[in-house]
Order: C-alpha cells, then sequence, then structure tokens
C-alpha cells in the first residue's frame, strides 16, 4: 500500500473513531441569532416585481386528436439528456446515472473496502442518529445517484418520464401525481384541480412546456402561464367582481351567491384593499369599490334594527342564494326596518375587528368629510353599545354572542377569557383605540386608559399568541394581526408603542415559517425590521389563479416530515409548510400546516385573500 493510500485510510478510520465518541456522547448545539433580525432597514429592497416573469399552471382536457396523437407515445422509464446523463424512474426514485464512458472507470480493491465501510457507518448513522454525511460520501464515489424523498423528491414510486428538450426540464409520472425538475427544484402536481387522478400511466412534455398527462381513468394537459405580479392582480381584480353583491363579498358554491358567516370581515377586507390600492394609485375605480363596499358594512348594522349591532351577512329573501337559508344553522332574521331583508346575527369577535379594520382604513386613506362623518355615527354607535355592555358584543336579544366576550373582568372569572386573556387584551385595545380615534370621543379615550392601567391589558398583548400545538387555532392569526394593524399605527405613546411592538416581534417570529405575505408587510410597515419580503412574495406567486377549492392530499409525500400532534380537527400536519401552489385553497385564518383536504370542487373563494397583502406592501412601498 503506498503512502497515498496509507494516508487516506487513516483519515477515514479516525472519522469513524470521532463519529463513534460523539454518537456516545451528549451533543449540544448552541444557537445564534444574527443581528440583521433585530437591525432597522433603512431601506425597502428595489424589487421590480413588474419585471419579473413567473410561472402559473392551468389545466385543461385533451382534444381528441391531441389524445390519439399521445396514446402513440411510448411509455418511457429511462431518458437520456444530450450530454449522456440519464434519468430513469423507478419505484424507489429517481436515479441520475453519469454518461455511459465515465461508468466503466475502475475503482481499486481497497476503495471497494473503504466504500464497504462508509457503508456500514451510513447504515448506523442513518437509523440512530438520522446523519446521512456517509451516505452522501458513498453517492459521491458513484455512477448513479437516487433521488428519493429525503432529497426532495415529493413521490418515490415512478412510473414514466420525459424530457422538455428546449428548456432541460424533466417532467416524472408516478402513482401520486406529476413531478417537474425545474431549475433544481421538484415541483409536485396532484388533485382534481389538475388531473382527473393520481396514478399517471404516461407523460409527455411539448416544446413549449406544456405537460400532457394520461392517468387511469382520463387525460389532462398542464399548460404554462408566464405572469407578473401585476398582471395577476389585473386578472384576479377582474375575478372579484363576480363575487360582489352589492358591496358585499360572498363566496360561491357551484357558481351560485352562498352567503357565510364571515361575509363582513371578507368584505372589510376588500375596502381594505380598495382603499389601499387608491391611496397608492388614486385608482378612481378602487375608490368607487371600496366607497360601495363601506357602505355594505354599514347597512349590516342598520339591518338588525339594533343600533351598535351588525350582522355577519345579509340578502334579499328574493334573491338566489346556494341553499335554503330556513333550513341552515344559525341565527336567521328577518329585518323589520327593512322589510325583505334576512340577516344572520351572533357576531363574533372576527367580525369585530374586521369592521373597525375597514373603517379606520377607509376613513383615513379614503373617505371626504361626509363620509366620515357617517362612519363617525357607525362606530359611534357600535361604542356606545359596547361601553353599555362591558365591552362585550350583545346581540339585539340582550345576550352576549358565542364569541363576544371583550369585558376585562372575564379574564378573572371566565376560565375561556382567563386563558385567552393575550387575545383578548389586544382585540379590545385596538378597537377600544379605533373608536376613540374616529370619535374623537373622551369617554372612549379614558376607556382606553382605563384597560390598560387597571386592568393590564396592554402587557397581555405581550402573548397574545399562545402555541400549544392540539389547540392552535389559526383563526386567531388574522384577528391578531388585523388588531395590531391599528393599534400600533394610532398609538402615540412611545412607551405604549414600543410595548406592542414587542409582542407583535414575538407574534410574527412564531407565524414566520409559514411565509404570509400580510402577516409580513404588516410586521415590516409597523417594526421596520427585515421582515422577509422575499418569501411574501413567493406566496403571492405561488398562489394559484384556480380560488375553487378541490381535495387534495399530501400527508403521502416522502418529502415532508410529520408533526407529532394532529391540529385541532384531527389533521395531519407537516413540519414546514408546503409551497402554497400544492396546497388545498385556502384563506389566511386557515391552517396552513394541514397536508389533506377534502374538497369536493363545489365552492369558489374571492381573491381578496392574495389582493389585500399585496396592496398593503405597494402602499407601503415594500416592492
Amino acid at each position: 500500500m503506498n503512502r497515498n493510500n496509507k494516508v487516506f485510510l487513516s483519515f477515514v478510520l479516525g472519522a469513524a473513531m470521532l463519529f463513534s465518541a460523539c454518537s456516545r456522547a451528549v451533543i449540544s448545539y448552541d444557537s445564534f441569532s444574527s443581528r440583521d433580525d433585530f437591525a432597522r432597514a433603512l431601506y425597502h429592497p428595489n424589487i421590480q416585481t413588474e419585471k419579473m416573469l413567473f410561472t402559473q399552471y392551468v389545466q385543461s382536457g385533451l382534444t381528441t386528436h391531441e389524445q390519439r396523437e399521445f396514446d402513440e407515445q411510448p411509455i418511457q422509464t429511462m431518458v437520456r439528456e444530450p450530454g449522456g446523463h440519464e434519468f430513469r424512474a423507478t419505484p424507489r426514485g429517481l436515479n441520475i446515472c453519469a454518461p455511459k464512458a465515465s461508468q466503466n472507470q475502475h475503482i481499486t480493491f481497497h476503495l471497494r473496502i473503504l466504500r464497504g465501510i462508509a457503508h456500514t457507518f451510513h447504515v448506523i448513522s442513518r437509523s440512530f442518529f438520522g446523519f446521512d454525511g456517509f451516505g452522501s460520501l458513498i453517492e459521491s464515489t458513484q455512477s448513479c445517484n437516487l433521488i428519493d424523498g429525503a432529497k426532495g423528491l415529493p413521490h418515490e414510486n415512478l412510473t414514466s418520464i420525459a424530457l422538455c428538450n428546449n428548456s432541460g426540464e424533466v417532467v416524472i409520472g408516478s402513482t401520486k401525481g406529476v413531478v417537474l425538475l425545474s431549475s433544481g427544484k421538484f415541483y409536485y402536481f396532484a388533485g382534481r384541480g389538475l388531473l382527473s387522478d393520481n396514478y399517471v400511466v404516461n407523460i409527455f412534455c411539448r416544446p413549449s412546456g406544456t405537460m400532457l398527462v394520461k392517468t387511469k381513468t382520463g387525460y389532462s394537459k398542464i399548460a404554462r402561464v408566464s405572469l407578473t405580479l401585476e398582471e395577476k392582480e389585473k386578472y384576479f381584480s377582474m375575478q372579484r367582481e363576480r363575487f360582489r353583491f352589492g358591496g358585499i363579498i360572498n363566496s360561491l358554491r357551484n357558481g351560485i351567491r352562498s352567503p357565510g358567516d364571515n361575509d363582513g370581515l371578507w368584505t372589510s377586507l376588500v375596502v381594505a384593499a380598495d382603499s389601499f390600492q387608491y391611496a397608492t394609485t388614486h385608482d378612481k375605480q378602487a375608490r368607487m369599490r371600496a366607497r360601495e363596499s363601506i357602505r355594505a358594512l354599514m347597512f349590516l348594522e342598520r339591518v338588525t334594527d339594533t343600533p351598535g349591532y351588525f350582522a355577519r351577512t345579509a340578502f334579499r329573501e328574493d334573491d338566489i342564494v346556494a341553499y335554503n337559508w330556513k333550513q341552515k344553522k344559525g341565527d336567521w332574521n328577518y329585518s323589520e326596518t327593512h322589510p325583505g331583508w334576512i340577516w344572520k346575527g351572533d357576531t363574533s369577535v372576527d367580525e369585530l375587528v374586521g369592521h373597525l379594520f375597514a373603517y379606520t382604513v377607509y376613513y383615513d386613506l379614503v373617505a371626504d368629510k361626509f363620509e366620515k362623518r357617517a362612519i363617525r355615527n357607525v362606530v359611534g354607535r357600535i361604542a356606545d353599545r359596547m361601553l353599555t355592555h362591558n365591552i362585550n358584543i350583545v346581540d339585539h336579544r340582550g345576550k352576549i354572542t358565542t364569541w363576544g366576550l371583550g369585558n376585562p373582568n372575564n379574564t378573572s372569572t371566565d376560565t375561556r377569557a382567563f386563558f385567552g386573556k393575550g387575545p383578548i387584551s389586544l382585540g379590545t385595545l385596538s378597537a377600544v383605540k379605533i373608536m376613540a380615534h374616529i370619535t374623537e370621543r373622551d369617554d372612549m379615550r379614558a376607556m382606553y386608559r382605563q384597560l390598560i392601567e387597571e386592568y393590564g391589558m396592554a402587557l397581555g398583548t405581550l402573548n397574545a399568541k399562545i402555541s400549544i400545538p392540539p389547540f392552535i387555532n389559526h383563526s386567531d392569526d388574522q384577528l391578531m394581526f388585523l388588531s395590531y394593524y391599528n393599534l400600533i399605527r394610532l398609538e402615540r405613546d412611545s412607551h405604549l408603542k414600543n410595548l406592542y411592538l414587542l409582542g407583535l416581534d414575538r407574534y410574527w417570529q412564531m407565524e414566520r415559517a409559514e411565509r404570509n405575505p400580510l402577516w409580513n408587510f404588516i410586521y415590516c410597515a409597523l417594526s421596520g425590521n427585515m421582515c422577509d419580503i422575499e418569501t411574501g412574495l413567493l406566496t403571492l406567486r405561488e398562489f394559484p389563479l384556480d380560488l375553487i377549492i378541490w381535495g387534495m392530499k399530501n400527508s403521502h409525500r416522502s418529502d415532508i416530515t410529520l408533526q407529532f400532534f394532529r391540529d385541532r380537527r384531527g389533521s395531519l400536519q407537516s413540519n414546514e409548510v408546503l409551497p402554497y401552489s400544492d396546497r388545498a385553497v385556502g384563506r389566511w385564518n386557515s391552517n396552513p400546516y394541514v397536508l389533506d383536504s377534502n374538497g369536493d370542487s363545489s365552492v369558489e373563494l374571492d381573491p381578496v385573500m392574495w389582493l389585500l397583502p399585496y396592496w398593503l406592501g405597494k402602499y407601503y412601498n415594500l416592492f
């Protein structure tokens, strides 16, 4: 054995001894926080989104001629790119092999022994410690490299493969959908929104990049559309009009208007989105839309016949809706002062936060003096009713609604309020702050100080997010960030503002991994800190154009790890948020870690969850 081989063998044996010693020790890892996380951003990155093209995927069926043409294509499980590398679809993953000429290299006997030793350590380290360094060492010396779930492949049981000749991309069929290898990343396509079923029999890629897919039960064509964010905004703005009914926003069920529990909240978010757009661009159409929807919100307060109490939703009795409201669960009522109108009660804190969020954004950015007076009157009536009933939301019968607790005394006597003091503190303080801002009333200013000085609610905002894995309610996240926005924006006391920002920073750090553009942009606008603008933009890019809620399964994927706990509804959750293009469509109050959805494609959502963060980010010049 020559000197070089001896040195190499000594190095490997030394590394093995070191690994063995470490495996018997208690290994601790120090975590370091970058100062960039706390540094103030003195400028906003100049992200020219109008010049950034990105790909959206749109599904359509194949014509009879295309089906016949596709059926003539052979099923391939191996393809070779022009440089000689082979891509092989196997039941264990994607095998990528070096060109044929390099596969015939002679390997000496002692190197084969060292590879065997490394393989032994790989089995031990992978089994007990999840350490894959020895496996990578082995693969770097082999002619073929198996890409599996641990290396990012969404599903390992592959059935077919094809090259996209013009782009160098590889499209792969599997028993659970389609995988695209593009720009070094894997993209996953599955579910009824894209495929007739997920078992791919054959796949073909046209020069344009369009993917033709044959499954066990049918054919699909997945085409690519290149858009800028500005073009996507125009598309969603056009689609939004299908969900507007006299200014009120409803989802659609089978294409028919479907009034729901939180229509007042969705309408409020539309008001805010249009207000930010008007303040940014001075677009008169945006102002007209915002005006129509703010009037619809004010009508939700009038239709209840109870000053200061507003409905969840409302519609005319002769309107065509997707269900028989008389058989629908909920607090349904006829309006006495507006004959022919039906409204739904049992209003929650979510609705209160949404209405006040919309009123104050519109009041500050859009309203003329006459509209300000009208908003001041409505908010004044809401304030009067809440003051009369100790900050609780009380319905037209004089009962506190199911989710209407706001009385600070409840945090000392009521179990639910006691453990929810953080969210109650933030929501209540924000509501009273907004009422004081719009009405300019001394009694509301006094109530705000009382909540802080006598009930300690400012301190309560430091722990607005309570994270107990099986019981996390992601609906609270939307409520909290909307509350933080105006509480911090309107606060003039620098000490209180600093306290609120401390709570916001804690909350956002807990939510950061979700890549939520609304959370990120609100945090950035209020704090001036580094706020992951790029990941927020990535989510806006990934968000699908099709907002129909299709059934989607991801729990089988090979590239995910599961959380130990299921969510509060018993659903499986991943440790990392999947790309938003891979998940079932949902609003920001849904759980982004849930893997599977039972959507039946009957419900279609309005696009305000995309439009609001887009225009808020534009207003604050974040991109």
